[in-house]
């Protein structure tokens, strides 16, 4: 699911159509040559960049959390073997690693959307000058 909040696109080209997504309270669109073909504007190429790796990192925080979570509930005294410390501590390890990726995925994310932040690695025009 892509939500798109508060991106305002210009008419660029010979059409515009919108995108796939009835719930967006914006104004989303893609421009469509005549030749058939589709370009999506570079505001929209943004924010779906941001989206993917937004949605990515909350899956990878969400399967470590589990794996964690499945290591704690499966020690009966709460209290782990000294070879299970290991587990739990590498396990604890990769959910913080994982939530500190997602955080910094929902900044950039919120960043670009709410305030138009480009990050400078998305920066088209920074790293492809003309």
């Amino acid at each position: 699911m892509l939500l798109f909040v508060g991106i305002n696109t210009n008419e660029i080209g010979c059409g515009k159509v919108p995108l796939e997504n009835p719930s967006t309270t914006a104004t989303v669109s893609r421009v469509v040559c005549g030749a058939g073909c589709s370009v999506e504007s570079t505001r929209i190429k943004i924010a779906r960049i941001l989206n993917d790796e937004l949605v990515a990192a909350k899956s990878r925080y969400t399967d470590a959390t589990q794996r964690f979570d499945c290591l704690v509930r499966e020690l009966p005294s709460g209290l782990p073997h000294p070879d299970g410390a290991h587990r739990m501590k590498a396990a604890g390890r990769e959910a913080s690693l994982a939530l500190a990726s997602h955080i910094h995925a929902l900044k950039r994310y919120t960043d670009y959307i709410l305030h138009g932040i480009v990050p400078d690695d998305l920066d088209f025009a920074k790293t492809h000058p003309d």
